[in-house]
C-alpha cells in the first residue's frame, strides 16, 4: 500500500544552496508531473525528460543563472520564460544533447499543459517555426526579430521577410512555394492580438529548438 507521502505530488519546494546562506522557494505548476512521465520515441523506447535529456547536458557556454532560469521555467511551466531560455541557448551556442527528442516528445506536451491553441493552427505554427529555425540557425539577427516582436502585425512582417529570403533560395521549387503559401494562409488567419503572446512563446520555442538541433548536426558533420 502506498504511503501518503508517495501519493502526494509536491509542488512547493525550498532549495538551500550548498556552501551559502541562499534559500530559494519555488512553487511549481500543478501539472509539472505530467511532463515528467515517460514518452515513447520513434523506436517505441521510453524517454524521460530528466534522466534522458536534462541530466545528459552540461550546458557549456550557458551561465548558471540562465540554467537555473531554464529549469525554473519547466518547473513553473512558464511559457514566456521557457521560450526566452531556449532562444538564449541559440545565442550562446549551447550544445543541447537530445534536443530533437526534447522538441518532438516534450515541447508539445509542455505547452499543452500551459494553454490550448487550435490544433491546425498549432501544427502550422510548429511547421513554420521549425522551417525558419532550420533555415536561419546561423542568422541570430533574423531569429531575434521573432524573439523580441511586440505585436502580431510585426510578427507577420517578420514571417513574410523570412519566407521572402527562403523563396529567393528556392525560387524554382513550385512544390515548396505552394506548401508555404498554404501554411502562411492558415497562420496569418489564425494569429491575432488575442493569442499573440501564447503563439509567440510556442513559435519561438520550436524555432529555437530547431535552430539548436541544426547547429548541433552541422557541428557533428564538421
Amino acid at each position: 500500500m502506498l504511503s501518503t507521502i508517495e501519493l502526494m505530488e509536491i509542488v512547493d519546494w525550498i532549495f538551500i544552496k550548498k556552501g551559502s546562506f541562499s534559500i530559494n522557494r519555488i512553487k511549481a505548476n500543478n501539472n509539472v508531473y505530467k511532463i515528467l512521465k515517460p514518452q515513447l520515441d520513434k523506436n517505441d523506447g521510453k524517454m524521460y525528460l530528466v534522466n534522458d535529456i536534462l541530466n545528459r547536458n552540461n550546458f557549456d557556454g550557458f551561465s548558471m543563472y540562465k540554467i537555473e532560469k531554464f529549469f525554473k521555467s519547466l518547473l513553473e511551466l512558464d511559457d514566456k520564460s521557457l521560450s526566452k531560455s531556449l532562444f538564449e541557448m541559440v545565442k550562446s551556442d549551447v550544445k543541447f544533447f537530445n534536443i530533437y527528442y526534447f522538441k518532438e516528445l516534450f515541447l508539445n506536451q509542455i505547452f499543452g499543459e500551459i494553454f490550448m491553441l487550435d490544433e491546425e493552427f498549432k501544427k502550422t505554427c510548429k511547421s513554420i517555426s521549425e522551417t525558419i529555425g532550420k533555415s536561419f540557425y546561423q542568422d541570430i539577427s533574423l531569429l531575434s526579430k521573432f524573439a523580441y516582436a511586440t505585436d502580431d502585425k510585426m510578427f507577420k512582417e517578420y514571417i513574410e521577410e523570412a519566407f521572402f529570403l527562403m523563396a529567393k533560395k528556392a525560387i524554382s521549387d513550385q512544390d515548396i512555394a505552394y506548401h508555404c503559401n498554404k501554411e502562411l494562409e492558415i497562420f496569418f488567419n489564425g494569429l491575432n492580438e488575442t493569442n499573440f503572446k501564447e503563439t509567440k512563446s510556442y513559435f519561438v520555442s520550436f524555432m529555437s529548438s530547431s535552430a539548436l538541433y541544426n547547429k548541433y548536426m552541422n557541428k557533428q558533420e564538421d
